[in-house]
């Protein structure tokens, strides 16, 4: 979109094609790149489409505001492809040096500036733990590549400001320079011999539809790849090259006619900047119509009565001049207040960052854009090259070193790790735990700890419970029927029925929360903490979104009697680590089944990382609900993310989710128990931390997000699944509001996946709730436990020990 600059770069790209001042076409016919002709109404263009950006950039009434930077895609591909089609057929050839030289003077002073003072405040708004990711996106902003760094990353461009890099808006920059990169080289290639436009029309054409082919498989598969990524946005650049090319033939076209396609196209944008949102699996088909737009916008041109004559006014071509410096600005503007805020900033203040916006924008074209567009500013090509190759790298050292010293300054530095420490708080020996919260590299090698594609081929202490032939793989496994119980006549019987109850058991507390500073101790480390997950998928133990057949590992004590299987998303498999403990300590077999936002439900749901139906995660829990019961697993154990999103016509309510739950947990072996999900924070728990190292307190759970809402629905699952409901949010929080830091154990990752380490710590309280539902497969001699009211943490809500549920401690209670 920074192709599309003011009048008088417009008038200098018409001069460099064509060799002589540009000439204004009549407003009664079409203006073309070919007259060489100013057109005031892109100027309009440009500047409507930097209105839809910022309006939803700016959390106003416009969900489909984003759709400005595909307008954006159409007018550069237009411009530069009409600029390089006529140098071809005016001089015979294409100056790439030239080009290039254009673009740099274009493209990079503005850039560099807007980088360099972001990369400088930064370290006052963001979180010292961000510092150095964002320092990274300002490097790779710089050298135009921070889409696919984005992409490579998942980051949602849908997600909310807060947490968001204050260089997202460079993803489209980024997007166009590759493009500036190849294209002209595909002309060069194109139109070696034969008519330019003839064969340049049919490389362009045909780039258009393999680059939509690629849009509409890869966004099948992965959204964000589609999102950001040059080969899948093309399409919409070669749309509005493939207009460049044809514009002799579209400026014959009947005046009412192409007025009629102008007006149109208004409409068209109109439904997609008030319709489409962040639901939708963009760009896809979805971006046909605000291409098509666009493209027929140009076609239009401004004839009287056009749309292009009202694109033409003032204010329009004024934003429409500043539209290069205003999206470089207007992000970091609403971004980092976000970020410090948490939050996006309030409508009064909203609009006058916005104000300020456009005043830093307004600065930036007239002292930083206009004098290097002069004529006499210009230098020879390698010369212009050569600068440019400077001010990227100065940029890039600039960035880092601001992103360091921020750090610095904010006194994030190593801390020192210790030993994981047990419920009673003193600190124990686990086995696997290295310092920081990582696995140990040893334990992993150990043949007993390895996880294993191969689990029935081990020979099994207890013959009746292998149904697989030796050296089987489980992903590959066919369901296997249990074999009959015998029955006193001699004829088989069928298994005994499942029990017809529910069991509800709150788990005893982990801990003490803390309060006051954040420990000096504090494990893992705080710039660790992130990175602190659970070992399945970096060791192939874990499926993400794409995955369809469960990958089958096995932890523990392979030749074990007792299997315990553990299903379900992310909510599932963070608790991997305190049921690897327990695995540990009991001698069991402990198999995880997870997948990526993927709910163990019977309904269809919606995948937020591809924004459409996720049928992969249908097919994955198909694959599971076969897999398990050839497993023969002595206990399963359940547990899922709270936000479910149905998919249409399925049921959004409590109850009506709970019942779909439900059904899937009565077709697994019982015993079952479902564990209640984990607490919210709503915040980046560490990055909060590492700005609030003297109050945590700034740090705790919002009120309600222990249970609450949710609660009914996992109930529901539970009484229809004939399940045991393990409530273990006193385990996550000993006292309300949660606290972010519990035994000087860092409780969450980010907003509501708890760190390996905290999740470890939690398998004494886990433990014991099993025990006390009965589950517990061979566990040590129970403890005396507590009465109810000495269970109770000083100062605690009595609701704590809610009607139907145990006191912490105490023994399972059937419910009817």
């Amino acid at each position: 979109m920074h192709t599309l600059g003011p009048r008088r770069e417009a008038r200098a790209d018409s001069q460099d094609a064509a060799g002589a001042p540009p000439q204004r076409a009549g407003r009664d016919a079409r203006p073309s790149p070919d007259a060489a002709g100013f057109r005031p109404d892109l100027e309009g263009l440009r500047g409507l489409a930097i209105l839809l950006v910022l309006a939803y950039h700016a959390g106003l009434p416009l969900p489909g505001g984003f759709i400005g930077v595909d307008v954006f895609f159409v007018l550069s591909g237009f411009l530069i492809t009409g600029l390089l089609v006529r140098e071809r057929e005016r001089s015979g050839r294409i100056s790439l040096p030239a080009f290039y030289a254009r673009r740099a003077r274009r493209i990079l002073p503005a850039a560099a500036v807007t980088i360099a003072v972001t990369a400088c405040v930064m370290p006052f708004f963001v979180s010292p733990l961000d510092l150095a990711r964002f320092s990274g996106d300002g490097v790779a902003s710089a050298l135009s590549f921070v889409n696919i760094r984005f992409a490579a990353g998942d980051l949602d461009y849908f997600a909310p400001n807060g947490a968001l890099s204050p260089f997202r808006q460079f993803w489209s920059l980024a997007v166009e320079e590759q493009f500036y990169l190849l294209w002209p080289t595909l002309l060069v290639a194109a139109t070696w011999r034969g008519a330019p436009r003839r064969m340049a029309g049919a490389a362009v054409a045909a780039v258009l539809v393999a680059s939509l082919v690629a849009c509409l498989q890869v966004g099948q598969i992965a959204g964000p790849l589609a999102f950001y990524l040059l080969p899948t946005r093309a399409w919409q650049l070669a749309a509005g090259g493939l207009l460049a090319i044809a514009s002799p033939e579209v400026s014959r076209l009947p005046g009412r006619l192409a007025v009629a396609l102008g007006w149109a196209a208004v409409p068209a944008l109109a439904f997609a900047a008030l319709r489409f949102d962040a639901s939708l699996s963009y760009p896809g088909l979805y971006a046909l119509l605000p291409t098509a737009a666009a493209a027929a916008l140009v076609a239009s041109g401004d004839r009287r009565g056009s749309p292009g004559a009202v694109l033409r006014v003032g204010p329009m071509r004024f934003l429409g001049r500043i539209s290069y410096s205003l999206y470089l600005w207007h992000w970091p503007f609403l971004a980092l207040p976000a970020v410090l805020l948490g939050a996006a900033p309030s409508a009064p203040l909203t609009a006058a960052l916005v104000a300020g916006a456009v005043v830093a924008s307004y600065l930036s074209y007239r002292f930083v854009e206009q004098p290097f567009r002069r004529p006499g500013a210009h230098l020879p090509a390698a010369a212009t090259l050569r600068r440019a190759a400077a001010v990227v790298a100065g940029v890039s050292v600039l960035t880092v070193g601001a992103g360091v010293l921020g750090a610095v300054a904010a006194g994030l530095g190593p801390v020192p790790a210790s030993a994981p420490v047990s419920a009673a708080g003193t600190p124990t020996a686990v086995p696997g735990l290295a310092a920081g919260g990582a696995d140990n590299p040893a334990a992993l090698d150990d043949p007993s700890m390895l996880p294993d594609q191969a689990l029935l081929g081990t020979p099994s202490p207890s013959p009746s419970r292998s149904g697989v032939a030796p050296g089987t793989a489980l992903a590959s496994v066919a369901p296997v029927t249990p074999p009959p119980v015998p029955s006193p006549t001699g004829v088989p019987a069928t298994p005994a029925p499942r029990p017809s109850f529910v069991a509800t058991v709150v788990a005893p507390p982990a801990g003490v929360a803390a309060t006051g500073a954040l420990p000096a101790t504090v494990r893992p480390s705080l710039a660790s903490a992130r990175d602190d997950a659970e070992p399945l998928l970096g060791h192939g133990c874990g499926d993400d979104h794409g995955a369809t057949v469960p990958s089958v590992c096995v932890f523990g004590n392979k030749g074990a009697t007792h299997t315990v299987v553990l299903i379900g998303d992310s909510h599932a498999a963070h608790w991997f680590g305190a049921l690897r403990v327990l695995a540990e300590q009991r001698g069991w077999r402990l198999i995880p089944l997870t997948k990526a936002a993927c709910t163990l439900t019977s309904e269809r749901i919606i995948d937020t990382y591809t924004q459409r139906e996720y049928t992969e995660c249908a097919a994955w829990r198909d694959a599971v609900m076969r897999i398990v019961p050839s497993l023969h697993p002595d206990l399963v154990i359940v547990a899922l993310n709270r936000w479910i999103i149905p998919a249409a016509g399925e049921p959004s309510t409590m109850s009506g989710e709970g019942r779909a739950i439900g059904q899937l947990l009565a077709r697994l072996p019982h015993p079952v128990v479902l564990i209640s999900d984990t607490p919210d924070f709503g915040l980046d728990v560490p990055a909060c931390l590492a700005s609030h190292r003297s109050n945590l307190d700034a740090c705790r759970a919002p009120a309600g997000a222990a249970g609450g809402y949710f609660v009914p629905r996992e109930k529901t699952a539970a009484t229809v699944g004939r399940a045991t409901w393990l409530d273990m949010t006193r385990a996550v929080c000993p006292s309300l509001p949660c606290s972010p830091v519990v035994d000087g154990t860092i409780v969450m990752r980010d907003s509501h996946h708890m760190t390996y380490t905290f999740s470890r710590h939690l398998a004494g309280p886990l433990g014991a709730a099993l025990d006390a539902a009965g589950v517990g497969l061979d566990p040590p001699a129970p403890a005396p436990s507590p009465s109810p009211a000495a269970a109770l943490p000083q100062g605690e809500p009595r609701s704590w020990a809610s009607s139907g549920s145990l006191a912490a401690g105490g023994t399972a209670r059937a419910a009817g």
